[in-house]
């Protein structure tokens, strides 16, 4: 019969209790625990590696192999702490970026409410621009107390990144043509939804003649 590998936490009880035993004793426990801790050893062994493991009638076997079985497993979580290296410079890599963004739309969010409050950015400017104010304030929720920041904040810190890269580099001529330039917008959206409407019109005239 295999015997199951044993946690460390329970294998660490079992050295508390055997520890101290120069020579372990012949009973049915410390035979199980001896071949517990054989298991586990045999387990963190890599292939080809020879290990002068103790005799188990020996003097001081359950010590020697206790620190055969501590090196191993050492090495062990050695190994998996730097294979999970790369994730975690990512992770922390992410975790600064993501706080880059934030702190850059902090400003840029401020930005714009200034220049929405001191009349630079009218209605009219901000719809030249393609930006939605409504991108600058969220309604309190239970995440956003808990979170400070609301689920979408990534998708409004995009919009506002362009929006105040977009007023900064507006020339005077720019902004002078705004108006004329939505409304020759406004004008074009009418006609196409109004060519659209008569096309819907046609084709359902002609399909009550057929």
């Amino acid at each position: 019969m295999t015997m199951a590998i044993f946690s460390h936490e329970r294998l660490t009880n079992l050295n508390n209790v055997l520890a101290n035993s120069r020579f372990l004793p012949e009973t049915e426990s410390a035979t199980n625990a001896w071949a517990a801790l054989m298991a586990t050893i045999d387990e963190l062994t890599e292939t080809g590696e020879i290990l002068e493991i103790p005799e188990r009638n020996g003097a001081d076997a359950w010590r020697n192999a206790w620190k055969i079985y501590l090196s191993l497993r050492d090495r062990r979580r050695a190994r998996e702490h730097e294979a999970q290296a790369p994730d975690r410079q990512l992770e922390a890599q992410q975790m600064r970026n993501a706080r880059s963004m934030w702190d850059s739309f902090t400003s840029h969010r401020e930005a714009l409410e200034w220049e929405i409050k001191h009349g630079g950015l009218s209605p009219l400017m901000c719809e030249f621009i393609g930006f939605d104010p409504a991108s600058l304030v969220w309604e309190e929720t239970d995440e956003t107390r808990r979170f400070g920041k609301p689920a979408d904040w990534r998708g409004r810190a995009d919009a506002c990144s362009r929006a105040i890269g977009r007023w900064k580099n507006m020339d005077p001529e720019e902004k002078r043509l705004a108006p004329l330039i939505v409304a020759l917008r406004r004008q074009a959206k009418a006609i196409e939804a109004l060519e659209e409407r008569v096309a819907a019109l046609e084709g359902n005239g002609r399909q009550e003649a057929a």
